[in-house]
C-alpha cells in the first residue's frame, strides 16, 4: 500500500470508510504504545467511533506539578513517534 499524503487540505484517506483505515487505525494504537511506554496514556480516538482517524482524548485530574510532568512525558513521546513515522 503507498503512503498517501496528508500535507494537503484533503483528509479524506483519514475516514473510517477509506481504503486505508487499518493503517491509519494501526498507527494511533503505536502513538498509545509509544505514550505508556512513556509514563503517560493517552485514548486513542479510534475508541470513540469517530469519523476519521488521528484524534486522541488526553485527560488530567491532577496538580500542576504532575501535569506539567504528564505534557513533558507526552511531548519527549511524540517527538519519538515524529521521528519513527518519518523513518
Amino acid at each position: 500500500m503507498s503512503e498517501v499524503s496528508l500535507h494537503s487540505s484533503n483528509y479524506s484517506a483519514l475516514r473510517v470508510t477509506s481504503s486505508y483505515a487499518s493503517v491509519y487505525k494501526a498507527r494511533e494504537l503505536r502513538i498509545s504504545d509509544i505514550c505508556i511506554k512513556n509514563g503517560v496514556v493517552i485514548a486513542p480516538g479510534n475508541v470513540y467511533m469517530p469519523e476519521e482517524f488521528g484524534w486522541f482524548r488526553v485527560t488530567f485530574t491532577v496538580g500542576k506539578k504532575a501535569l506539567e510532568e504528564g505534557l513533558d512525558r507526552l511531548r519527549k513521546s511524540l517527538t519519538k513517534v515524529k521521528a519513527e513515522f518519518q523513518s
